[in-house]
């Protein structure tokens, strides 16, 4: 599968971090004292559980729709149905409470989650309303989500066998990425674009 750039979600950087970060602080310790202990009962899946059990305690906030988002990604591969029923939450809390750039995360989202499923056009769909969100701002975070939605139409377009437009959303990917200094973006859509081109046979610009 060609890399989807950043699906752990760790891209929300300084905003709400503070909010976010002391809501799972009691789950960070748990994970601390369980490590140092070896305590073999304190598993990934008892962190998901004590994540969904402090999903429940929130407050429909903007922390709340990060904390969604987040959650997303813990559970893309091991319960995507779940993964999707916390994309559609964050989607219409993010809406309700007017969270713009909440709503934008979480629409990329699910747009990814849709491409795990190989349903394109609804990828595309999804894609289309993130970027509608940030398309005309210009700080780094907007900037760099425009960037992660340019990779992520050049994957759809990669799988659909639609070369050429996927070279285009890949190399404005990168451009963006250049611009804001992020290397390691912009390295693993160059690894995409030597893919591509390894698959149509121009082995000269594969390297």
């Amino acid at each position: 599968m060609f890399d989807l750039v950043g699906y752990n979600n760790n891209l929300y950087e300084e905003y709400n971090l503070f909010l976010f970060m002391k809501s799972l602080l009691p789950y960070m310790f748990m994970v601390l004292i369980s490590s140092v202990c070896g305590f073999p009962s304190f598993t990934q899946n008892s962190v998901i559980d004590s994540l969904e059990t402090q999903l429940k305690k929130m407050n429909d906030d903007t922390s709340k729709v990060i904390f969604l988002n987040d959650m997303i990604s813990k559970y893309q591969h091991t319960n995507p149905e779940r993964a999707m029923a916390l994309s559609m939450q964050s989607i219409e809390l993010a809406k309700h409470i007017n969270f713009d750039f909440g709503l934008g995360v979480a629409y990329r989202l699910t747009g990814t989650l849709y491409v795990n499923k190989s349903n394109f056009d609804s990828s595309m769909d999804y894609y289309d309303k993130s970027l509608k969100l940030f398309v005309n701002k210009n700080d780094y975070r907007s900037r760099k989500y425009i960037g992660l939605l340019q990779h992520g139409f050049g994957v759809v377009y990669q799988y659909k066998g639609k070369y050429d437009s996927a070279v285009n959303y890949y190399l404005e990917a990168t451009r963006i990425y250049k611009d804001l200094k992020e290397d390691n973006l912009q390295f693993l859509t160059y690894n995409n674009l030597s893919t591509l081109y390894s698959q149509i046979g121009d082995n000269k610009k594969a390297l």
